[in-house]
């Protein structure tokens, strides 16, 4: 089960698994699993994410069979009202975007959800309105099978910090909510999967003989809590400390 597939609300975890989700209510500890609707079949996750304490579910259909390669895959966005359980993951039958997987450490802040489509475009969504598509394309690499690679997206005040897992550096970039603008970081070693919450620390687990951490520099959030502008020169955006 990856990370891009848990969420929690109402002290309940949501974790998709083999075209369902199993339910562990963390005060009982007795799991029950809810199965996505029959008429989509096989499908991979690419994100599960919370607004409004509703849970949405975007999975896309695995292909297969003689010319599967060459098949266009349906995608589905799915949604589940916690207090109506027995209702299940019910499809929204709205225009689904290609995503890559899409792990948010932190639930999205306000009424939007973020993610990053297989152009690298930054994509949107609202409740009762959808999908919505920029033309923003952040720092993305390039290679085989990269639909089944992990795409980071941490909000960051009114910014998001998005990188990617892929052998070799990771691109990392800058998305403005507000003003919808991009920029390009300095490549790292390590992406910003693993990020704890509140002290911006990003965990390095690429080589299991040596963890290390890495900071986020706090003057990013926007605003800043101690009333200074994100600002900063693009370099000092990650600093390295060993643990």
């Amino acid at each position: 089960m990856r990370l891009s597939s848990v969420v929690s609300i109402g002290g309940v975890i949501y974790g998709y698994t083999c075209n369902g989700v199993d339910v562990l209510p963390l005060h009982t500890m007795i799991r029950t699993r809810i199965p996505i609707p029959s008429f989509i079949g096989d499908c991979l996750c690419k994100c599960h994410f919370v607004l409004d304490n509703l849970c949405y579910l975007v999975v896309e259909e695995v292909c297969q069979g003689i010319g599967a390669w060459e098949r266009v895959p349906r995608r589905y966005t799915l949604c589940l009202d916690p207090e109506r359980p027995y209702e299940g993951y019910v499809d929204l039958s709205i225009p689904t975007p290609a995503m890559w997987n899409t792990l948010t450490p932190q639930q999205p802040r306000g009424d939007t959800f973020y993610g990053v489509s297989r152009e690298g475009c930054v994509v949107s969504f609202k409740r009762g309105v959808g999908w919505s598509n920029t033309h923003c394309v952040v720092s993305h690499g390039k290679e085989p099978r990269l639909e089944w690679r992990t795409v980071s997206v941490y909000p960051l005040g009114s910014l998001l910090l998005i990188s990617q897992s892929f052998v070799g550096e990771h691109p990392w970039s800058l998305y403005d909510t507000i003003s919808g603008e991009v920029a390009a970081l300095p490549n790292k070693h390590f992406s910003c999967g693993k990020v704890f919450y509140p002290d911006l620390a990003v965990l390095d687990d690429c080589t299991p003989e040596s963890f290390s951490f890495h900071y986020i520099d706090p003057a990013l959030v926007y605003p800043h809590p101690g009333m200074r502008w994100g600002i900063i020169p693009p370099g000092a955006v990650v600093t390295e400390h060993d643990v």
